[in-house]
């Protein structure tokens, strides 16, 4: 199989997936509304736990994969079933037994079976309005970045994973508010407790079964409608083509060698229009490149000849044969870049953290330098177990630029990263170290 062949069956297996991952999830949810019409109520918790464990192995087995997809929705189901599980084990351990009108003020039946949309749609409105609010900084898509690199480093399909994932959560957010409000109102003002009517059958189980079919319809036109784009028409959009990337942080001192773009020579749609590093190229798809083959590529398109060259990183995504190689350079005068062929100009640590701030910088650059500063201040601050070094809590070690050479740090270990954002420091340390490890599977 050709480079060509392999990125289209890619392609067309990542925008496939997403449909899948609609429909299982969703799917999830919708299976656990007709649990109690089947189980007494005491097994319900036992079945949509059931449910969640299977959805939990499916995103882990995803997750060992060389080339993951994207399962940020199923493992946003997961939580939704796993809460409203939660919820029945306590209706059934406090309230069951003990009242005797319900929430609606009519005569408590215990023989009525719960109708779990009332649950599961509001904690799905919640939790996914959670997730929006988060945008790509929840702990799931950290633990992606850390493993694999930022979207923007990934290439194409990583890109329209993160895209369709924060869309998914918008409709599945959308369409469970809609029925957490129809299905209430409803429980407030039109439903009796003595049994099971039509009317009960239509809001609590036909409207949301309705609106499951009519989004996996939906979903199925938009997917087909970008596979035809991308995938038919692939040969006019050179977007998601196979290339290989290099880049190389030049530092002297504590200060880094960046280049601020002419607006009056770039056209206004051009993707030069932020700053970046100068030295920088790209390739064709090549799967190593080494720290001797990048010395001479930066000489070749630099013209210094005496910079230390260190690897720092890959970022990589094989499912469409596209990868970066991240390197630094580290050079001893500010003057050796005097007859560089390239132009551009020394920025301190602060003017970089003031640009990165403002959004000047390029996407490119500030996921280097965001994982860079995050993966020295845990490797710093913390052992791999996420304790701290200093019995200081909140303790911050200084960051230096000029310091970077000598760190023994190796920044393709995404340990550090998770270690960045589950520490000593952060609360419930313990309970989310074991949760991770043991249940998502993430940060172990």
């Amino acid at each position: 199989m050709n480079d060509n062949e392999q990125r289209h069956r890619g392609l067309t297996a990542g925008i496939r997936s997403l449909w899948v991952n609609w429909a299982l999830s969703l799917g999830g949810i919708v299976v656990c509304m007709f649990v109690p019409l089947i189980l007494s109520k005491v097994l319900v918790p036992f079945f949509m736990l059931g449910i969640t464990l299977f959805i939990i192995v499916l995103v882990r087995n995803n997750r060992t994969k060389e080339t993951p997809f994207c399962y940020k929705l199923p493992y946003i189901a997961a939580t939704v079933i796993l809460w409203s599980m939660i919820t029945v084990v306590f209706v059934l351990l406090v309230f069951d037994n003990a009242i005797e009108y319900d929430l609606n003020g009519q005569p408590y039946n215990d023989k009525m079976p719960y109708f779990m949309i009332l649950l599961l749609a509001p904690w799905a409105t919640i939790i996914s309005a959670f997730y929006i609010f988060k945008k790509n900084k929840c702990a799931f898509c950290a633990d992606c970045e850390a493993r694999l690199g930022d979207s923007v480093e990934r290439g194409f399909l990583s890109k329209l994973f993160s895209q369709e994932a924060a869309y998914q959560t918008k409709v599945l957010f959308y369409s469970s508010l809609v029925l957490t409000i129809v299905d209430w109102s409803y429980y407030f003002y039109g439903y009796i407790s003595t049994n099971i009517s039509r009317r009960d059958i239509i809001f609590y189980f036909g409207i949301p079964i309705c609106m499951y079919f009519i989004t996996l319809i939906l979903m199925a036109i938009r997917y087909y409608a970008l596979w035809a784009y991308y995938c038919v028409n692939s040969n006019e959009d050179n977007a998601h083509h196979g290339f290989s990337r290099i880049r190389f942080l030049v530092i002297c001192e504590d200060r880094l060698w960046l280049n601020i773009p002419d607006l009056s020579k770039l056209d206004i749609n051009s993707d030069n229009l932020t700053i970046d590093t100068p030295a920088r190229g790209e390739f064709s798809y090549r799967s190593k490149f080494n720290k001797f083959q990048a010395h001479d590529y930066f000489r070749h398109v630099t013209g210094i000849t005496n910079a230390r060259i260190r690897e720092l990183y890959i970022s990589s995504d094989a499912r469409s044969a596209t990868n970066i190689f991240h390197f630094a350079a580290y050079v001893s005068s500010f003057d050796d870049v005097r007859n560089c062929i390239l132009t551009g100009e020394w920025f301190t640590l602060a003017d970089v953290q003031n640009l990165y701030r403002e959004h000047a910088l390029s996407p490119l650059l500030s996921a280097e330098l965001n994982r860079i500063h995050r993966s020295v201040m845990a490797w710093k601050t913390y052992t791999r177990e996420g304790k701290r070094l200093y019995k200081i809590k909140h303790y911050q070690p200084t960051f230096r630029l000029a310091d970077m050479e000598n760190w023994d740090i190796d920044y393709n270990d995404p340990h550090w990263l998770y270690v960045s954002q589950n520490n000593e420091d952060m609360p419930f340390f313990k309970i989310r170290r074991l949760w991770r490890k043991y249940v998502t599977g993430l940060g172990e």
